[in-house]
């Protein structure tokens, strides 16, 4: 493939990012909510509790800057897992081996690998507005504040607690990328193929086929990386607006939330992140494919 052909692709994985994150923006803002201690109790009092004090408007807070860090995140990710995978195919077969209808049938530890890179590439780029978004989305505040802007947001991080808050928490979001991309694109070729060997189902033709791998491999991906994702979101908002920093580093808050709550605090929110997750990680396979397929 050419480097215009992963342009566009990458192009393709902008938009299909982009439109699951608008569809799914109500669960994002109860589950980082519930994640960073800011919500009500539950899911459905979280929302109730966005809708009492922001208005309706309030459930899709933070949703531009998520998309903004969408766009290039998901162009970034699934371009560069195509690249990666070509690559990686081309050094290690003479023959790319195929499954039952004739598409190519990768390894497991090949494509983990592929998406894993392609993972980190995403997150080195895309990581101030992950931070940005998270403390617009992550607490109620009142309407027209400089929290709910993505420029008003990133200036008040420099300038409160300088340039290196951009990358609060870097480390654990690059540690979970890595494995979170690798599961999530190693499961849903694994799931393609099964569908593909076993029942005949040729993917090409099946928008189906897609959403069904794309829901299973999301929610394999992030059900495994949950724990390290709760560590990463309070990293991010601790230190905002002055508040105290409760945990000197990542290995510090693991320790700090285990000895404190147990297993179950790592997994609090985990309810509304499946909820947004599933049709989230569906709808960008479903449509980066049908538009790859139909476009390219």
């Amino acid at each position: 493939m050419t480097h215009t052909h992963y342009a566009q692709r990458m192009v393709i994985g902008g938009v299909a990012g982009t439109v699951a994150k608008t569809a799914v923006a109500p669960f994002e803002r109860v589950r980082i909510m519930a994640q960073t201690g800011h919500g009500a109790g539950s899911a459905w009092g979280t929302g109730k509790l966005i809708l009492q004090r922001e208005g309706f408007t309030g459930l899709w807070r933070g949703n531009f800057v998520n998309c903004a860090r969408v766009f290039p995140s998901r162009g970034i990710l699934f371009g560069c897992n195509d690249a990666f995978k070509a690559i990686m195919a081309k050094a290690v077969y003479t023959e790319i081996p195929t499954n039952k209808v004739g598409k190519p049938a990768y390894p497991f530890w090949l494509s983990f690998s592929a998406g894993a890179l392609a993972g980190m590439t995403a997150c080195v780029v895309t990581y101030p507005m992950d931070v940005a978004r998270t403390r617009m989305s992550g607490k109620i505040v009142k309407t027209g504040a400089s929290e709910t802007r993505l420029i008003s947001t990133l200036s008040n991080m420099v300038r409160e607690e300088g340039f290196s808050a951009w990358y609060r928490g870097v480390g654990p979001t690059l540690l979970g990328s890595l494995p979170y991309e690798g599961i999530k694109f190693a499961v849903y070729d694994w799931v393609v193929d099964v569908q593909s060997n076993h029942f005949g189902i040729d993917p090409a033709k099946s928008v189906s086929s897609k959403l069904f791998s794309g829901a299973v491999a999301g929610a394999a991906a992030g059900i495994s990386m949950f724990p390290n994702d709760t560590v990463r979101r309070l990293l991010q908002m601790q230190g905002a607006h002055g508040s105290k920093v409760l945990y000197s580093s990542a290995w510090d808050c693991w320790k700090t939330l285990y000895r404190e709550e147990g297993v179950v605090r790592f997994f609090r929110g985990i309810g509304p992140y499946l909820i947004r997750m599933v049709p989230n990680s569906a709808i960008q396979f479903g449509m980066y494919g049908y538009l790859a397929d139909k476009l390219l």
